[in-house]
């Protein structure tokens, strides 16, 4: 606590008590590592000696953090930060954590048209590499960007899950650093979460791009292109469920976007959804769709979006089956 209320002196001593006080045990212990020995037999005695130490007030408190804070040298916040998680989960799973911080921040910081005009100049690997760690609905804009036969290839890519060497991340994150997104990237995983990530990208693409993007997969890799396809789940796949299942969908959606989302359907599959609600609930419904007149496709598509992602998550809950993984047998 050297420069700190003029040292373990006088004063300093009732400084150094307060801050005692004020701090939680495990960071005390941090603090204590760098006094000296006789430093800490100074306080040690002031504290059971001074039978009329009155505990501080707030501003008092304040005082003795601000100066201590102020007195403080030490690196900068980033690097203290840094050095603080290094010691706490090992170097290795600090990268781990500021890499993420590093694709949060692309998806605040970067529009997805600019990020796919510097993933475009890398190639499917390294851009299949960031979009792998990136939100889904959020890779889904970036792909959307690319030509359609890049935008197969970097699907392709995402698929097989293959790896590229940290200093090929590093490199595209230097250039996307440069083009003003503030992080990014790191590795892959493994050949079935890369063809469930891929899936889970096209899922948030309308159903004609994201069918296209496999039809040129197949081209050169069919294999890969059926495991895509038997991850994926559309809207017309929420129609096909079960009457409880699908009545557990719809409950959740505000009728005017179900509504949107039945925009254009045939009368057959429109009816699925009427069956599953009920009566009251459908004339509503019909209401709804009458009084929307022309919607554009986007609005139709992010509606039906929304349900398939529901749909998703209550199969990830356990509550309804989406895409049952065996056949069952009565």
């Amino acid at each position: 606590m050297e420069g700190f209320g003029g040292g373990l002196r006088g004063g300093g001593l009732r400084k150094a008590a307060v801050l005692i006080l004020a701090l939680d045990r495990h960071v005390l212990s941090s603090v204590v590592k760098h006094l000296r020995s006789d430093e800490v037999s100074r306080l040690m005695e002031h504290l059971e000696q001074d039978v009329n130490f009155s505990r501080p007030d707030e501003n008092e408190l304040k005082l003795v953090i601000n100066e201590f804070l102020s007195a403080r040298k030490g690196p900068a916040p980033a690097l203290h930060l840094r050095e603080a998680m290094e010691e706490a989960f090992g170097e290795h799973a600090a990268d781990h954590i500021m890499r993420n911080q590093r694709f949060r921040t692309i998806t605040e910081k970067m529009e997805p048209q600019s990020l796919a005009r510097i993933l475009q100049n890398e190639g499917p690997q390294l851009s299949a590499a960031i979009l792998a760690h990136l939100p889904h609905r959020y890779a889904a804009d970036v792909l959307a960007e690319f030509p359609a036969e890049a935008r197969a290839k970097t699907v392709e890519r995402l698929a097989a899950g293959s790896k590229v060497t940290e200093m090929a991340l590093d490199a595209i994150l230097k250039v996307i650093e440069e083009e003003g997104a503030a992080h990014a990237v790191a590795g892959s995983g493994d050949k079935q979460g890369g063809v469930q990530v891929a899936a889970a990208v096209l899922n948030q693409m309308d159903a004609e791009n994201a069918s296209e993007i496999v039809r040129l997969i197949r081209q050169s890799d069919p294999d890969r292109a059926t495991a895509i396809e038997q991850e994926m789940f559309h809207f017309h796949d929420v129609l096909a469920l079960d009457g409880i299942s699908l009545e557990k969908v719809l409950g959740g959606v505000e009728m005017r976007r179900l509504a949107t989302a039945l925009k254009g359907l045939p009368d057959q599959q429109r009816e699925a959804v009427f069956k599953s609600l009920p009566e009251s609930q459908t004339e509503v419904l019909r209401d709804e769709m009458e009084s929307l007149g022309r919607v554009p496709a986007r609005e139709v598509h992010a509606a039906r979006r929304e349900i398939v992602n529901r749909a998703l998550e209550l199969d990830r809950e356990g509550q309804i089956r989406a895409r049952p993984n065996e056949e069952m047998m009565g």
